[in-house]
Parts: structure tokens; sequence; C-alpha cells
């Protein structure tokens, strides 16, 4: 199943694919001459899906925050969070930019000022809190350049490999990967318990080390 989304750039209209059953990862982005397209655009974008989203392209870095549940029923944790720099002259942080180009990278903690970090923190705890997630999750924000801090997106099951940006915000919040793996598996043995008590956890966050 392919979704469509078209997001308004200035005077520019980009049609972003997201291949979600098969990549789950945007790829595909085209642009489309300026705002008086934009119905051509969603005419092309209805050829593959009735249903088209548009939405207004923001300015301004990526910053990702990792987000384990409590430990024994307490508050989810927030790591430091990074900033995603994209490889290159890519304009995108598309498919290829994400997968393919080496020079993609993220800084941890992110380079923004102290009081940004804390309240993106606050928030990435606050966001898993409020969707009820469950073991671990990945808050994507975005950071403008007048100090908006603006939610993007929630990924429930974020990549974990060495290279995935979740397990190096921990291990700069003084988390490595194998006790991370060992908080993961531990809070989720402990789920049926938790379950029956009915304990309702509260947000926090854990001090950077």
């Amino acid at each position: 199943m392919k979704k469509i989304t078209i997001m308004i750039i200035d005077d520019h209209t980009l049609i972003r694919e997201t291949w979600s059953f098969l990549l789950g990862k945007n790829e595909n982005f085209d642009v489309v001459a300026e705002c008086g397209d934009g119905e051509r655009a969603i005419e092309l974008a209805r050829e593959h899906d009735p249903k088209v989203l548009v939405e207004a392209a923001i300015d301004g870095p990526e910053i990702e925050c990792a987000v384990l549940e409590g430990v024994d029923g307490g508050p989810p944790d927030a790591s430091l969070p990074g900033q995603v720099v994209v490889a290159g002259d890519a304009d995108f942080y598309d498919f290829e930019a994400k997968y393919l180009a080496g020079e993609t990278h993220m800084i941890v903690p992110a380079p923004i000022p102290e009081a940004a970090i804390a309240e993106i923190r606050r928030l990435a705890a606050a966001a898993f809190d409020s969707i009820s997630c469950e073991g671990l999750a990945r808050v994507d924000f975005f950071y403008t350049p007048d100090g908006q801090i603006l939610i993007n997106e929630i990924n429930t099951m974020p990549g974990m490999t060495p290279a995935s940006g979740f397990p190096k915000m921990w291990e700069a919040t003084g988390l490595p990967l194998p006790q991370l793996m060992d908080r993961i598996i531990a809070t989720a043995l402990l789920a049926p318990v938790l379950a029956v008590s009915g304990l309702d956890p509260v947000t926090t966050v854990v001090p950077a080390r």
C-alpha cells in the first residue's frame, strides 16, 4: 500500500510517496513547479491512493529522542536528543539519504540550547504516555529557527542496529547497547504483572551523565 503526501514548500509543492507496508520509509520525492500546480499534484497523488495528505513543510533540523518504558511501572525515561545531519546535497531526509548515503549521521546531544533539550525530553516522554506506548519508542521533532519545538511523529519500533539513532542516543545518555537490550527485555517480562496491578506511570526523564 502506497500513501502520498503533498507538502507545500514556500512556492513549491512536493509530492512525497511513502511505502507503508514494503519499506515504511520515505522515498521518491518529486517537486512540482509551484503552489499553483497544487490541484494537478493532488490529482496525480490520487492516481496512487484516494486519500491525500497536504501538509506545510517545516524549516529546521530534525531532532530525535529515544524513550524507554519505566522500570517497575515507573515513568518513562527519555534520552538525550540527537540531531540528524543529512548527507551531501540531499534536500530531504528520504530513503537514499537515510540508508544509502554514508555521510548522513547524528549528533548527540543535539546542538540546540539546554532549555530546548530539556523540553524535548519532557515532550518525548509525554508523547510516549499519551498514546500508551510500551517498551520503547522514538519521538521525532522539528526545531525551527525561531526556537519552536514541533512533534513530527512517534516511531513505536525504531531501528536497533549499532548504526541506528536509538541506541546511539541511549549510549550518549549513559546506557550502552547491552544494558539497553537488558532494560527492554526486563520491562517486557514485567508487563503482565503491571497490567494486573493497574499501575499508572507518570512522566519523568533520566539525568544525563
